[in-house]
């Protein structure tokens, strides 16, 4: 994305301190400072995008014991229960995660706990997300370094998005596919860039959600042309490497026809 926005004519400015703001007139000049000194930056507009914050200040949450940690999140556990055993929060105000689908599934864990008592706990480890770019970035499960520092990691697999037939046609070729393993070649994490990213990362939170191996997509039949036969490709890829010479061949005429 880096590389794209910079070929888009945006100039980043990365790991900058804002030093001071100042307007003049109709411009507005921001000072920044990183490693290489002071730098000014001059435009007729300044957005600003700093994070949110839960809105619990005047719910006097401390009064019924209601804990909440030093940013104003609600603390839950796993099973969405706040410090008051009878008492559950979901949503954007308990986090970690500030999605709409993210307040949906724990909402329905509440349900199930709260009403039903079923005991079932939240898994953040598979919660998908997209930054709308353009390409677009999605992602679900571990980074590399998240399971890497964890120990979960064992290795990755990435295919570009421009070898793919729909992609060439569309001229949507900037992007890939990265999948994260863990033991037994175990899908727990994923990476995709591309126009339809957030489309596609479905497939990757099944995977994730359901200990799937990367192997896994291979015997699927994919419509032709899509650009989700991506994981197709990746996992015959992943696949073909423990076959001999023949047995490649084989797979490819079952399989893969077009690879």
């Amino acid at each position: 994305m880096k590389k794209v926005l910079k070929e888009d004519g945006v100039e980043l400015c990365l790991k900058c301190r804002v030093k001071s703001v100042l307007q003049t007139g109709k411009m507005i000049s921001v000072e920044v400072e990183n490693k290489n000194g002071l730098k000014k930056i001059i435009g007729d507009t300044l957005l600003v995008s700093s994070g949110r914050v839960p809105n619990t200040g005047g719910l006097e949450l401390n009064k019924i014991g209601i804990k909440t940690d030093k940013r104003g999140y609600i603390v839950t556990d796993k099973k969405l229960r706040t410090s008051v055993k009878n008492i559950f929060a979901a949503g954007d105000v308990t986090g970690p995660f500030q999605f709409t689908h993210m307040a949906g599934y724990q909402g329905g864990k509440v349900v199930s706990n709260a009403i039903l008592n079923l005991g079932r706990k939240v898994k953040y480890n598979i919660v998908p997300w997209t930054t709308y770019t353009k390409p677009e970035v999605a992602h679900v499960g571990y980074t590399q370094p998240w399971a890497e520092k964890l120990g979960l990691f064992k290795e990755s697999l990435i295919f570009q998005l421009n070898e793919i037939d729909r992609a060439k046609a569309e001229i949507d070729r900037k992007g890939f596919l990265k999948l994260i393993l863990g033991n037994k070649g175990k899908i727990i994490g994923a990476t995709l860039v591309g126009e339809k990213a957030g489309e596609m990362i479905p497939l990757a939170s099944m995977a994730v959600s359901r200990g799937m191996k990367a192997s896994a997509f291979v015997p699927l039949i994919f419509s032709y042309p899509t650009e989700a036969e991506i994981f197709q490709r990746i996992s015959f890829n992943y696949l073909k490497r423990s076959f001999k010479g023949w047995m490649k061949k084989i797979i490819k005429i079952l399989f893969m026809p077009r690879a």
